[in-house]
């Protein structure tokens, strides 16, 4: 029977609720897809990165997604409370409603206390229920054909947006024999897959739609990749520029939720949130699709290599000084300055410095491997200049969750649970692509 969607939970929790599961993930994320990075890597088949990207990328976007419509609504109650506060003033009129307005007055100055924690309770009520899961993008088709299974509806439409993504692509093209044009369309074929199944989880139909436009400009990108890869069957000509995907898909986004949205202030925190995961979250991998060009995968394949080992480092050095802090606070009491009486920010500074540490053992590893032929004193700054920016970029994160009032990104996983989401992972990563992109673009 398909539950209430007032009180249900997310449909997806009855399948990773599993302590196998969520005890499974972090090795997924630290071991398993680390490892097939750096392989790829050094084996100079780097674009077939593009492809772990498509469904990371799917997954990341839909945890945003949701810590978005979190945030939004704790920003609009709060809109919502003011602007009932003023209307119900504007109402009182009369002698009568004056004296029973000063009798009010009256109570709250004989009992402050009592009144102010009944605010906060009526507050808090009323937050936790905005927040509340009510609706998603697939409850439509869920509740009428599907007997309220949402995987069987998500798994259907997913299969019909590869089929027709796999007829367009004949229809347009059917006759190039190009390896590299059947490498666009198996990039299709899962871009459409991935992208409907992961939306279908979104809050709202609108939101999926923003989900699958952020997935079409990766997927842009990922195609030039491909051309790149096959010079002598495609024209370079036919190649867009990263900043122009960006660009068009901005455009796209703020038309759209212009045009759906009719309350101004909720059209601004939708385009707000929605330009925030474009930046953030799709730029960056339109920038590393960037970068999978075969002669520059080739000749730079250990500087990639090298980039990805560090930060992996960088992040369980940061992890690492999250559970010390958590289960053993002792081992860091004897470092920690008595002028800094904010624990927020002792805490940030040792889990930096020890991610810091964690790069740069790392990368003396590497080097010593290596004999540190192919590495240069100003790619040392780079590197750690990006696992600064990667650090930072965790805080912002964990200001982001604290903001929708979560513990992970991964709201697949129960409320309660600590493992951290696909986004929390990706952030580092991201953030220090923006910071290394450069520098590959200047030394290729």
């Amino acid at each position: 029977m398909y539950m209430d969607l007032q009180e249900r939970r997310l449909p997806c929790h009855i399948v990773c609720s599993s302590h196998v599961l969520v005890t499974f993930f972090p090795i997924v994320t630290f071991v398993l897809l680390p490892t097939a990075v750096v392989v790829l890597v050094e084996i100079g088949d780097a674009y077939l990165l593009l492809f772990l990207g498509q469904l990371m990328l799917a997954v990341a976007v839909v945890e945003w997604s949701w810590l978005a419509f979190r945030i939004r609504q704790r920003l609009l109650l709060a809109i919502t409370i003011h602007d009932d506060d003023i209307l119900a003033t504007k109402q009182e009129t009369g002698e009568l409603e004056q004296q029973i307005q000063e009798q009010e007055i009256q109570e709250r100055e004989d009992q402050p206390v009592l009144t102010r924690e009944d605010s906060r309770e009526r507050y808090a009520r009323q937050l936790n229920e905005s927040m509340r899961v009510k609706s998603f993008a697939i409850d439509p088709m869920v509740s009428k054909i599907c007997c309220g299974r949402w995987y069987i509806a998500a798994l259907l439409l997913s299969l019909l947006g590869a089929v027709v993504s796999v007829v367009l692509a004949y229809a347009l093209n059917g006759n190039n024999p190009a390896s590299g044009w059947h490498m666009t369309i198996g990039a299709s074929v899962e871009a459409a897959f991935v992208s409907i199944f992961c939306s279908s989880l979104a809050p709202s139909a609108t939101d999926a739609v923003v989900l699958i436009i952020y997935q079409i400009c990766v997927l842009v990108a990922s195609m030039n990749a491909f051309v790149k890869l096959q010079l002598h069957f495609i024209a370079s000509d036919a190649q867009i520029e990263p900043l122009f995907i960006i660009l068009v898909g901005a455009i796209i986004i703020i038309v759209f939720r212009v045009v759906t949205s009719k309350v101004v202030m909720q059209s601004l925190l939708l385009v707000l949130c929605d330009m925030l995961g474009l930046v953030c979250i799709v730029s960056p991998l339109i920038a590393f699709a960037d970068l999978m060009d075969e002669t520059m995968s080739q000749s730079l394949r250990n500087q990639l290599a090298l980039f990805v080992l560090v930060v992996l480092a960088a992040d369980v050095g940061d992890t690492l000084a999250k559970e010390l802090q958590l289960h053993w606070p002792l081992a860091f009491k004897w470092c920690r300055p008595p002028l800094l009486k904010s624990g927020a920010i002792t805490k940030h500074i040792e889990a930096s410095i020890i991610s810091m540490t964690c790069g740069a053992v790392m990368f003396a590893a590497v080097r010593l491997g290596s004999d540190g032929s192919d590495f240069s004193f100003v790619e040392v700054v780079v590197l750690f200049g990006a696992i600064a920016i990667g650090q930072w970029c965790r805080q912002w994160m964990t200001h982001v969750r604290q903001m929708a009032k979560v513990l992970t990104s991964a709201f697949y996983f129960p409320v309660d649970s600590r493992s951290y989401g696909v986004l929390d992972r990706m952030a580092v990563f991201l953030a220090a692509i923006v910071v290394y992109y450069p520098y590959i673009k200047q030394c290729f």
